[in-house]
């Protein structure tokens, strides 16, 4: 029999105040500390955030705690291995045409599919996102020579942000649910932590 609804409301307040938090200063940090240091990336800062918030919903999803940082780390940076090696070499298939980078694309992708066989800390999932995050930067920079945006950051600080960002990503999930469960009530129902519980394992 499933959680009541008010439990879960009731039991997720820590989960959800701290998150809040987080996703504020993320935000804060990134747009307010770092960006005025970047002159004109500015607008190549914003999809690189959003990775941040990609790796950390793969956090969850990978199971959170430490095993959930870990494979959510060790797929992210095969993601941008993935991703970098698409920038490197998609480009230049087949005269530099979409074909190319899209069978340069699909080729790696089939490599990273295989790369579950490695260890079970290479969480696909998260090495799609982090890919497909690195793959957006790239398009939205312009370096990928198919869109009309300034070519403001290189190759190198493609991969590079995005997976600082990423890498960002896990940290900000592991604090994210390490806090709430300091700050949940000792005392709190059985009913209320297994509804946390309950979502945080879907």
């Amino acid at each position: 029999m499933g959680v009541s609804m008010g439990a879960r409301m009731k039991g997720l307040w820590p989960l959800a105040i701290v998150g809040a938090v987080l996703v504020f200063l993320w935000i804060e940090i990134c747009f307010d500390w770092v960006g005025p240091n970047l002159k004109g990336d500015i607008p190549q800062l914003a999809p690189v955030v959003a990775a941040g918030f990609v790796a950390w919903g793969f956090y969850f999803a990978a199971g959170t705690g430490k095993t959930g940082f870990l494979k959510t780390l060790v797929g992210s940076i095969f993601g941008v291995v993935a991703g970098a090696i698409l920038m490197a070499v998609g480009p230049s298939v087949t005269g530099g045409t979409v074909i190319g980078v899209s069978l340069t694309a699909g080729i790696l992708a089939l490599i990273l599919l295989f790369c579950i066989a490695i260890n079970d800390l290479v969480f696909v999932p998260a090495a799609f996102g982090a890919f497909a995050c690195v793959v957006f930067v790239w398009q939205i920079t312009g370096l990928d020579n198919f869109a009309a945006t300034p070519n403001t950051m290189t190759f190198t600080g493609v991969a590079v942000n995005t997976l600082i960002a990423l890498i960002a990503g896990c940290v900000l999930g592991i604090v994210h649910t390490t806090v709430a469960a300091a700050i949940t009530p000792k005392g709190q129902k059985a009913d209320e932590a297994a509804a946390v519980q309950e979502i945080v394992d879907r």
